[in-house]
């Protein structure tokens, strides 16, 4: 879960492959990284609501697509760094990292867990563009 909040997940009943609005609670996803495990059967319609907005998510039809990251109707996720080296004239320059989970779900929230716990902090980062 990339939200900023809290979200309660719910399975949705399906009737000829229809949504009848009938949900099962699934429990609680929590905010900024939560992760959940949860049995089911691809194309089952798991839901949450953000905002005041019910957003529904598909399970995979492949077991390596197993995740899903939650975010709401954003397609990207910012990751704004800061560089700290000492001896160059860009110390503090800002560049960002765009993650776009719909590529490569699991990657994304692995390096989004990693950037939350500081694993990256002080971490040497080539810049390329200059040459």
């Amino acid at each position: 879960n990339e939200l900023p909040r809290d979200v309660q997940i719910y399975w949705e009943a399906k009737e000829n492959g229809k949504l009848t609005h009938k949900r099962r609670d699934q429990g609680i996803l929590y905010g900024r990284g939560g992760e959940m495990l949860v049995h089911t059967f691809q194309g089952d319609i798991f839901s949450y609501v953000f905002e005041n907005v019910r957003y529904y998510v598909t399970a995979p039809k492949r077991s390596e697509d197993a995740y899903i990251v939650l975010n709401a109707d954003e397609e990207d996720i910012l990751v704004r760094c800061t560089s700290s080296v000492r001896c160059m004239a860009n110390r503090g320059q800002i560049f960002e990292i765009i993650v776009k989970p719909s590529w490569a779900p699991q990657g994304a929230a692995r390096f989004l867990a990693l950037v939350r716990n500081k694993y990256y902090d002080m971490v040497p980062v080539r810049d390329d563009q200059n040459g």
